[in-house]
């Protein structure tokens, strides 16, 4: 009983630590998104914009 505790514990902080690791790159994908978008429309932009 108490290796099926310590199992299902190490389950919930793998499953956490899975989490965090989910919204790290999604969050460094939003960036190079955001940048990229920035990159390929600063020319059309007016500079109030971009401010």
């Amino acid at each position: 009983r108490l290796l099926r505790r310590i199992l299902e514990y190490i389950r919930l902080q793998e499953l956490t630590v899975l989490e965090d690791i989910n919204k790290q790159v999604s969050k460094e994908m939003m960036w190079r998104w955001i940048g990229h978008f920035l990159r390929m429309s600063k020319g059309r932009w007016p500079r109030r914009a971009m401010q």
